[in-house]
């Protein structure tokens, strides 16, 4: 919906409370609010009686959007105004777009992902942005009432040709499609085209878990080192198949050492920029679980609990059982959280000095720990739901959809699991 100007913009200043409970800096935030016509307003009836609700009577409400600005690049207040007009002039020229039948597609899309970014996930609008750059080398120039699902069709074969990845030729034509129905909602549209066009196929399943004889190469590895955040989170993944969002995550309060079990309830998510991260839910309800820490890894926790306690010590720190509650299990003594990019890098520096290997052939990244542990798992013939629960998947149908084809023990497992299941029903 088009606008000329913003109303008002103001700043907000947010802070949050390190590990004393002292006020810090976050960020600055910017906010913008701007009238716009009410699409529930209706007309006063000729006859002189009005029965319309206050919403029905307002022909504009008032609406607002925020960002925070780099808090790395934009500290004081001076810095913050400048950022913030800068961001008004250019929020502006955004809405002060021509009408929709001569809008371009690359051009619909950036302002779909504009008004629907107080809706969505920060990590997931990073993504979003990452594929329209797709559309944009595509479609640069096509007015979006243009659109055929033939010129949607030849995107798709060119994205293959041009060897990108199943994954991504999939979200990119998931984006195109979601822009392209809410266009149709809004009356931009009179059809999707994407409707008429070939989607691309979805990926199959290719976890990559460690190959035995890296199992048994990286157990020693480990066993043989000090619980850095490195090896416990590569005992976190091997062991429990939790994600490294959620390892990153993961405060000591999280951990149970009384009953033995693990809270995963947060992960850490990844909005625009390397260094960009914030806590979040997990990626989906199911993906919150409760779960039985195995003997060996208990052990590796409580000396990853008594290293940090040896840290604090030596930097002259003390916290009571509440405020170490709060640390990250593979974070910092000052109370940050460790970033899951560096994490990443971390393993495969790691993988790569050790030659640690997957069953597809190539070396494994940390992810895999989280395929191991389930491959590992089917193999044993552990029970299928017990495992679902573990990964946060939503049903077992899901695991054994991507994990017993992970090589040929744990389909034989499956099979075998599959075998006794029928067996003991028949009898």
């Amino acid at each position: 919906m088009a606008r000329e100007k913003y109303s008002s913009a103001f700043l907000r200043k947010l802070e949050g409370k390190d590990s004393r409970g002292r006020k810090v800096f976050k960020a600055w935030q910017g906010v913008l609010k701007y009238k716009e016509p009410n699409p529930d307003f209706v007309e006063p009836p000729e006859d002189g009686s009005d029965e319309r609700t206050a919403k029905q009577k307002r022909r504009e409400i008032w609406r607002q959007m925020t960002t925070c600005f780099d808090s790395d690049k934009v500290r004081t207040k001076s810095q913050a105004t400048k950022a913030l007009e800068a961001w008004r002039v250019e929020m502006e020229a955004k809405a002060a777009k021509p009408e929709t039948a001569s809008v371009s597609v690359p051009d619909y899309v950036d302002t779909f992902l504009i008004e629907w970014e107080r809706n969505i996930e920060a990590s997931t609008l990073k993504g979003y942005k990452n594929l329209a750059k797709h559309i944009r080398a595509e479609f640069e120039g096509v007015a979006l009432c243009d659109l055929t699902g033939k010129q949607v069709t030849a995107w798709v074969n060119k994205m293959h040709r041009k060897g990108l990845s199943q994954a991504t030729q999939v979200k990119a034509f998931r984006l195109l499609n979601l822009v392209c129905k809410q266009a149709v909602k809004s009356d931009d549209l009179d059809a999707n085209p994407c409707d008429k066009a070939d989607a691309p196929k979805s990926p199959k399943p290719d976890p990559n878990p460690l190959t035995e004889k890296s199992r048994a190469k990286l157990i020693e590895l480990l066993e043989g080192m000090e619980p850095t955040p490195l090896a416990v989170a590569a005992y976190l993944g091997i062991y429990m198949g939790l994600r490294e969002a959620e390892i990153c995550a993961l405060q000591w309060r999280d951990v149970d050492f009384t009953r033995e079990l693990v809270a995963v309830h947060k992960a850490i998510g990844r909005a625009e920029g390397e260094k960009s991260t914030y806590i979040k839910g997990t990626k989906t309800d199911g993906s919150t679980r409760l779960l039985p820490i195995p003997a060996p890894l208990l052990d590796v926790l409580k000396a990853r609990e008594s290293k940090m306690t040896d840290e604090l010590a030596q930097a002259e720190m003390s916290l009571d059982s509440e405020e170490f509650g709060n640390l990250y299990v593979i974070g910092y003594i000052d109370g940050r959280y460790k970033n899951p990019n560096v994490l990443g890098k971390e393993w495969r520096g790691f993988a790569e000095a050790f030659d640690l290997m997957g069953t597809r052939g190539r070396l494994c990244t940390f992810h895999d720990t989280r395929h191991t542990f389930a491959t590992v798992a089917v193999a044993a013939k552990i029970d299928v739901k017990s495992v679902a629960s573990y990964l946060g998947h939503s049903n077992a149908a899901m695991t054994l959809n991507i994990y017993a084809d992970a090589d040929e023990n744990a389909k034989r497992a499956a099979a075998d699991v599959m075998g006794e299941a029928f067996g003991q029903a028949q009898g």
